[in-house]
């Protein structure tokens, strides 16, 4: 008896939990709701609405105020709603260069919940949080996307929640209250308000929608009778039969814009939609291919790269895409004779450089003898011409050294770098190294000159 009586009790609270749980079915009420584009009508009225203050609308929205300090707007339906229980999406966006301050520890920006039988005053001093029902702390200002708010009130419990506005996912909704035991009259109008004070933003409304929720239990037994289905038939019969009827006559009156206007232009077959959707996917597969060709050559040509390093006197064949009938290119090393010989020509290449740097030193010391001694008038003229003619006979020695070191013979089998040790390091050759050293040597020379000129004509003019 006992287990009898917790089977029944535990079957009693199933089916309670699945009348709870039963989705309600949604009737679109179209005269409450609004919606773009083509929003606003020619008189500048909305359809089934009725807006005031600083509002106005547009093509694709509802601006309730402008991003300017001071203004309010509001927007109401004409009609009221005659269901219990209803269900409204509105998308909003919210909008505007100015910060949030001067708000000192309050909560900004805030989604409440307040309940108002008319009779009661908003406490703007607390921003309403001792009257509110529930809330959640919400940014909706500035989104990338419009921000949505959907307000369900269904058997006396209301539930708001909210999108973030950061996707495109149209029901990405998050929880942001919900009341239970909350009476609301069975018929009333819906409005949007807003108001800009200190920060002034602008509060679009992009769309209102509005359904009235039925239980599933209470729509049960309004089947459509036998007449009633006959008679709907027969009028969409006589519907269709007519529309097809003024399509005969205007073909019969337009024979030019029949093709024009027909079907076929603006709707694709399935087998051109399947032929489309083959072609594009023989496409990414050509184009992967091509990749992964392109990835494999790199990779090949890599790894003749490192055996053409790792092996030494082997024969390696470099072959790339499209020269397979090419020669195998025979890879040699540098022998212990060609070492020594590049060793020698380091030693000669030091010395001639000391000797160099002796004759820098001489140049130097007889300029700063010819600054110390110069005298003025025709003896400093002469005392120039002289210094001149020295340095003259000093550049045309050391232009000789460097001709003599670079004619001199430096091996037959060696010429610069070996060409197998270092394919990708350019070497430098003696020529160029003593060029770049005789053209400093020779613009030293010129600036001290120069100083010399300068300092003889300063002692001049004193």
């Amino acid at each position: 008896m006992d287990s009898y009586r917790m089977y029944f009790v535990i079957f009693a609270s199933l089916s309670l939990y699945i009348v709870k749980c039963e989705i309600p079915k949604a009737k679109f009420e179209y005269k409450l709701s609004f919606k773009g584009p083509h929003l606003v009508q020619r008189d500048k009225s909305v359809p089934f609405w009725t807006y005031g203050g600083d509002a106005f609308p547009s093509d694709d929205s509802m601006r309730i105020t402008p991003s300017l300090r001071s203004k309010k707007g509001w927007i109401w339906t004409k009609n009221m709603i005659n269901s219990e229980n209803w269900q409204i999406d509105v998308t909003i966006r919210v909008s505007g260069r100015g910060r949030v301050g001067a708000d000192g520890m309050q909560n900004n920006p805030y989604v409440m919940a307040v309940v108002n039988d008319g009779t009661k005053q908003f406490d703007h001093h607390n921003d309403g949080f001792n009257q509110q029902l529930g809330g959640c702390l919400r940014d909706f200002r500035n989104k990338p996307y419009p921000v949505k708010i959907r307000v369900e009130y269904y058997q006396k419990a209301l539930t708001v929640y909210y999108h973030n506005g950061m996707t495109q996912n149209q029901n990405e909704f998050e929880l942001c209250l919900r009341a239970v035991d909350v009476t609301l009259p069975k018929m009333g109008f819906f409005g949007v308000s807003a108001a800009t004070g200190g920060l002034a933003d602008d509060h679009d409304v992009i769309s209102f929608l509005t359904h009235s929720l039925l239980s599933p239990s209470a729509t049960q037994g309004q089947a459509v009778s036998e007449d009633e289905k006959v008679k709907f038939e027969k009028e969409f019969d006589d519907y269709y039969k007519e529309l097809e009827k003024a399509k005969q006559d205007y073909k019969k009156q337009h024979p030019d814009k029949v093709d024009e206007y027909g079907e076929d232009n603006f709707f694709e077959s399935q087998n051109e939609r399947e032929l489309k959707m083959i072609f594009e996917g023989q496409s990414n597969i050509h184009l992967t291919m091509k990749d992964l060709n392109r990835k494999l050559d790199e990779l090949l040509g890599r790894q003749e790269l490192v055996l053409s390093r790792v092996s030494g006197g082997q024969p390696v064949p470099v072959q790339g895409q499209g020269q397979q009938g090419q020669q195998p290119l025979m890879i040699d090393t540098i022998k212990r004779h060609e070492v020594n010989q590049v060793l020698t020509n380091q030693n000669d290449v030091l010395v001639q450089l000391r000797e160099m740097r002796g004759l820098v030193n001489d140049i130097q010391i007889k300029a700063s003898t010819m600054q110390g001694g110069g005298a003025s008038g025709g003896q400093a003229a002469m005392g120039n011409q002289m210094a001149f003619h020295e340095l003259k006979d000093n550049l045309q020695g050391v232009r000789k050294d460097v001709t003599n070191l670079l004619n001199r013979p430096q091996g037959g089998s060696l010429s610069g770098c070996p060409p197998p040790m270092c394919p990708n390091i350019n070497c430098l050759s003696p020529m160029i190294f003593f060029i770049a050293i005789g053209a400093q040597l020779i613009f030293m020379l010129g600036y001290m000159v120069y100083r010399q000129n300068k300092e003889a004509q300063a002692k001049k003019f004193y």
